[in-house]
């Protein structure tokens, strides 16, 4: 089925006027264009009402997510006959004015217009966005998505300026090639120079964009065309030959290619020092025996991806290889450096080995891919650059990789942003270095979820890197079957929202782990963190483990089990963050020193006796922060004297088992609340230190009651406590205080 770039889709349905509504305009790089009303600059999104009737929008909804269409409903709002609503879409919904739960992604992704019974009214599938260029229909309500000046809450009325038109007033002209010249030079030429207007995308203006404006004004575009004909090729310009359903290229330039080859190919051989940059404008190509596209020699190649255009390359099965070659073995292959761009579609189906490939650099600027493949879908052996783009991926192999193992400054992957589905077999996303990523959306399966089960020796990882993995940004949803980020050595994440559910760790380290931000939800896992080093700076957390919250242990993955005789170079740090946890092994297990300063720790589990909701080997040394811990009393600890600045207690009694949900309230002696909080396990003990404890004061230990409270993660805040069962009263008298 062919994958519309553009796609707008209508659907008749019960109520009149569902298909008056279009998406019309809309902004996902809002830098200084338009304030919402909070005077923030958030991504916006316009729909217009092109019938005769007023159309009340509540009930219906609006997405970015193709798979998720209800997302995001509408409140009470009408659009009048030939009327504009913009939404902002920044998931700020308390905000005032209208707003979504969802951000629009600079770096592409979809909008869709739902009717109340769901049916898609319109929707729009986009590559990456210009900062503040708007998309739009033009003509206005009915037209193609075109770049725009944009007007919020007004007709479309006016095209952002196109290649060349540096001046944009609509043409390119001489004075465009003298306004390049002199830029160039160094003048200062007192004219607005439009955004878009560059040729070679380097966002300045000089001697390329004058070329190419002379060329235009002489008629002369320098470009050789390319025509596929099913079986045979026709070519017009210079640089490339024929030989029977085979193009060659051997000459860098530009070359634009149109139509459909049946087993055919398109080749470059090029010893030039000039770039081969090649436009794909509507291309489907396959071949019974090799690759389709492939890329022998060349300084630099580019792949454009025309705008609105689809582009197909299939390969096959049974590849015929020269005597002593297993090269190429990809439907697009280059064994020189790649750089893929655009607008357009390019869709790969890889039914031998990988689907994209690349034996130097690969780069993807934007685009939108889609990507089945018998191994690994995207492959950039040197490095693997993503700045942008969407991406499907089916891969039975592992989804992005870089190869390069023997140069320790090559083999990585940086991602600066994207829209990214991989579904792998194995990892999706792997590097032999570093995995570095600032920005992106990314929803990964690896190995069949967390529910399926691999081979002791399979790898099937959302994330993975053999040296570090670096991450700033992003939205990552990860199920996998394995560890969702795993690092051989280092980790370091400074933001980002994961939700992860994992057969194994949610977060892996062999070495070290530091985070300072993120939110992170790891709804199942065997063990949310395990690093030999883990620091907490910042950052919210929520795990459910089937074994360890948080673990600190020497050496590889402890999943397989195994004994660490040296403890001395562990560490457990919390400096800061919200961290909950929920186990059925040890909530926090330390095989060496723990040291909390600062942030909110709440541990609920574990049931059995084996385990503890603390569990440390050498010391934990308590100088901050807040912690509740309930769980078991076979094991139970407290923070250890020695260099403990905060006041704790410890409450353990074998003989009571208190069901989950039992309330456990600290007060002092007035019936100032210390805190009540309700474990979501069952529990014999509690470990709590908090600033409000000092030394000298008693205080009055309760169990079950009730509480008026607002609760989060059980931790209740504010209201009235109606005293249940009175346990003792207690009074600090030193750093730990026990109650047994």
């Amino acid at each position: 089925m062919a994958f519309c770039l553009f796609a707008v889709l209508a659907a008749l349905g019960a109520q009149q006027g569902y298909c008056a509504l279009v998406i019309n305009e809309f902004m996902a790089d809002n830098d200084a264009t338009v304030t919402d009303p909070e005077g923030k600059y958030e991504d916006w999104i316009e729909i217009y009402n092109t019938g005769d009737f007023s159309i009340s929008l509540e009930g219906y909804y609006l997405s970015d997510d193709l798979e998720n269409p209800a997302q995001w409903t509408f409140p009470a709002a009408t659009i009048p006959a030939g009327g504009y609503l913009c939404i902002w879409a920044d998931d700020d919904e308390g905000d005032e004015g209208i707003h979504t739960n969802f951000k629009l992604s600079k770096s592409g992704e979809a909008i869709i217009l739902s009717a109340p019974d769901e049916s898609i009214l319109d929707q729009v599938i986009f590559g990456a966005q210009e900062t503040d260029v708007s998309t739009g229909r033009y003509p206005n309500g009915t037209g193609e998505f075109v770049k725009l000046v944009p007007s919020f809450g007004a007709e479309n009325s006016e095209l952002a300026a196109s290649i060349g038109d540096i001046d944009g007033n609509g043409s390119v002209e001489m004075e465009d090639a003298i306004l390049a010249l002199q830029i160039m030079a160094g003048m200062d030429t007192g004219s607005v120079i439009y955004s878009g207007s560059g040729v070679d995308g380097d966002g300045g203006i000089g001697l390329q964009e004058a070329l190419f404006i002379l060329s235009s004004i002489l008629g002369f575009d320098g470009v050789t065309y390319i025509t596929l004909n099913n079986t045979s090729v026709a070519v017009d310009g210079e640089g490339a030959t024929v030989d029977g359903a085979i193009v060659t290229i051997s000459a860098g330039g530009t070359y634009s290619i149109t139509g459909t080859l049946n087993d055919g190919r398109i080749i470059v051989d090029s010893n030039d020092s000039v770039a081969v940059n090649i436009v794909l404008n509507g291309v489907s190509v396959t071949c019974s025996t090799t690759a389709p596209f492939f890329v022998s020699n060349a300084e630099k190649t580019i792949i454009e991806l025309a705008e609105n255009t689809e582009n197909y390359f299939v390969d096959t099965n049974n590849y015929v290889f020269e005597e002593g070659e297993d090269e190429p073995d990809a439907p697009v292959f280059s064994k020189d450096d790649l750089t893929i761009r655009g607008s357009g579609l390019l869709n790969v189906d890889a039914n031998y080995n990988d689907a994209i490939k690349s034996k130097d650099g690969l780069v993807i600027e934007n685009g939108v891919f889609v990507v089945n493949s018998l191994d690994d879908g995207i492959q950039g052996k040197d490095y693997l650059n993503i700045q942008g783009g969407v991406f499907t991926v089916n891969a039975d192999g592992d989804g992005l990789k870089s190869t390069e193992d023997e140069d320790p400054d090559l083999g990585y992957i940086t991602i600066s942003g994207g829209n990214f589905t991989i579904v792998s077999g194995n990892d999706c996303i792997q590097a032999e270095t570093d995995v570095n990523i600032t920005g992106g959306a990314f929803n990964l399966t690896a190995g069949g979820g967390s529910n399926a089960t691999i081979g002791d020796d399979d790898s099937a990882k959302g994330i993975k890197a053999v040296v570090e993995i670096n991450i700033d940004a992003g939205n990552f949803i990860i199920n996998t079957a394995d560890d969702a980020v795993h690092s051989d050595q280092d980790i370091a994440i400074t933001g980002g929202d994961f939700s992860i559910a994992t057969g194994d760790d949610g977060v892996h380290s062999d070495s070290k782990i530091t985070i300072d931000g993120g939110a992170f939800a790891i709804t199942k896992c065997y063990e949310g963190m395990e690093s030999t080093v883990i620091t907490i700076n910042d950052g919210n957390f929520h795990i459910t483990a089937s074994d360890d919250g948080l673990n600190v242990a020497g050496g590889a993955d402890s999943s397989g089990g195994g004994m660490w005789p040296d403890t001395s170079n562990n560490f457990l740090h919390i400096n800061g963050g919200y961290i909950v946890v929920d186990a059925d092994g040890d909530g926090i297990d330390v095989n060496g020193s723990f040291y909390m300063s600062g942030g909110t720790v709440l541990v609920n589990g574990p049931e059995e006796n084996g385990n503890g909701a603390l569990d440390y080997d050498t010391k934990f040394v308590l100088t901050g922060g807040y912690l509740i811990a309930a769980g078991s009393a076979g094991m139970a600890q407290a923070p250890t004297y020695q260099d403990t600045t905060q006041y704790s207690v410890l409450y353990r009694n074998r003989n009571i088992n208190r069901s989950a949900g039992t309330l456990i309230h600290v007060q002092d002696t007035s019936g100032n609340a210390i805190f009540t909080f309700a474990p979501s396990k069952n529990y014999q003990s509690v470990c709590f230190s908090m600033p409000a404890l000092s030394h000298g004061a008693s205080y009055d230990l309760y169990f079950e009651g009730s509480s008026t409270g607002a609760t989060t993660d059980g931790l209740y805040e504010g209201g009235t406590y109606t005293p249940g069962t009175k346990y003792q009263t207690f009074t600090i008298s030193n750093i730990v205080t026990n109650i047994n």
